[in-house]
């Protein structure tokens, strides 16, 4: 892992990039390597057939890719979009703004839908990502006058 442009890393910057490697390994690896072989026995077991074993191998990077493309898709056009609407002074502050509620959301909100769905199991989880919804959208209409009030 040695740098192309001959810059030295620093120790803690070598440290955060080795840990994110071993993490990520570990996620896909312990998916791959150990859970989706184990299911792929205990359904072979039950008599399920092949073609469905198959598919169930294929779902977790089926998934990731997925999940990866909706909601990379999402991130470039809002940074377009935060490029027009604001101007070049301002633009690290909207950058900055936007990044952080994305970090918020994730973080808060698989906690707040367990918590729903512990409360009210099983449909928190629906209620909880319909109100988030709705928030969105009365917060989007609000401001749909290019930041203005309606």
């Amino acid at each position: 892992m040695e740098p192309t442009d001959g810059a030295e890393l620093s120790p803690r910057a070598r440290r955060d990039s080795l840990t994110a490697i071993i993490a990520s390994t570990f996620g896909v690896g312990v998916n791959l390597g150990v859970l989706t072989p184990l299911v792929a026995l205990i359904l072979e077991r039950d008599g399920v057939d092949a073609i469905l074993i198959g598919l169930n191998a294929a779902m977790p990077a089926l998934a990731m890719l997925l999940w990866g493309g909706l909601i990379g898709s999402f991130y470039t056009p809002t940074l377009a979009l935060l490029g027009q609407s604001f101007a070049t002074g301002d633009l690290a502050v909207a950058n900055a703004a936007f990044i952080l509620a994305c970090d918020l959301g994730g973080a808060a909100g698989p906690v707040l839908g367990g918590a729903a769905l512990d409360l009210w199991d099983p449909h928190g989880l629906p209620l909880a990502v319909g109100l988030a919804l709705a928030a969105f959208l009365l917060f989007a209409a609000s401001h749909r006058n290019g930041g203005e009030r309606a």
